[in-house]
């Protein structure tokens, strides 16, 4: 099994109604070191800062491309996060026009697409953008009913998506909201928490050295929720099942999650996974 991280992270935009970001590429930076550790995660990873909409596009569906069903892919997008008339949420790049997305913004149609053509039967996607819950929610809706999602990825395989946000949400870095105040020099309350979770080991619940996205998913949860009451993290699994291996627990690190602070959020996969 080979490990494969793309980390995309856009805070520069020309369209002066986009506000620069200072949290993408150092939060870049940061989530490629500990999933490039061979202790952790062992990703080949391949990170860029600062992209057009046709380098994202260009990068992004090379990324899925050529993939062998054993390959653990880990997409991560940092940036604005853009929605449409219609509610479509689009990825914002450095000459993203919000008078114009479909020109300057890749679209998650177009990421749909990409991900359903891949061979890889483990996909991590992880959007740290506005709105990033929007992703999910229309991939299941435009799901093509006659598709078996469970005979596409196998069990226990598929698609599993960790969004900074809901459909309608912020998400924020350091105290501010994403589209805020641009000489804030804090990283994305999310990403701090992900790279929290696995350089540190503190997700690993059982202690079995395995990292499960739902251990992830909850520690990140709760770390985000104490800072920051009105985003609210989701996830969610298209074709499989929750038991997916994201990373290793670093030897000879002892951290364990916090005592919770607030009831765990209802389970997101009943309500929320694609019909098979």
């Amino acid at each position: 099994m080979t490990g494969h991280a793309l980390l995309i992270g856009n805070g520069t935009y020309t369209d002066p109604t986009l506000r620069r970001l200072r949290s993408p590429a150092q939060d870049v930076d940061a989530l490629g070191a500990v999933l490039g550790d061979p202790d952790v995660g062992d990703y080949s990873v391949r990170t860029l800062v600062d992209t057009t909409a046709a380098e994202l596009a260009s990068a992004t569906r090379d990324f899925f491309a050529d993939r062998e069903p054993g390959d653990v892919l880990v997409l991560y997008f940092s940036g604005h996060g853009v929605k449409d008339a219609a509610g479509e949420l689009f990825l914002g790049a450095t000459d993203t026009r919000l008078d114009d997305l479909d020109a300057g913004a890749v679209s998650t149609d177009e990421l749909n697409r990409w991900i359903a053509a891949c061979r890889s039967r483990h996909i991590l996607l992880i959007l740290d953008c506005c709105y990033s819950g929007a992703f999910p929610r229309g991939m299941v809706a435009k799901a093509d009913p006659s598709v078996r999602l469970q005979e596409r990825f196998g069990r226990g395989r598929g698609l599993a998506i960790l969004t900074a946000s809901t459909a309608v949400e912020y998400a924020f870095e350091g105290g501010e909201v994403r589209d805020g105040d641009p000489d804030t020099d804090r990283g994305s309350v999310f990403t701090a928490a992900l790279i929290e979770a696995l350089d540190t080991g503190a997700a690993d619940d059982d202690f079995d050295q395995r990292i499960t996205l739902d251990e992830l998913y909850y520690y990140v949860f709760e770390r985000v929720r104490v800072q920051r009451p009105d985003q609210t993290p989701c996830w969610w699994l298209l074709g499989g099942q929750d038991f997916f291996v994201v990373a290793r627990r670093r030897p000879g690190t002892t951290a364990r999650r916090p005592v919770r602070t607030e009831p765990a959020p209802p389970h997101p996969l009943a309500p929320r996974r694609a019909a098979a």
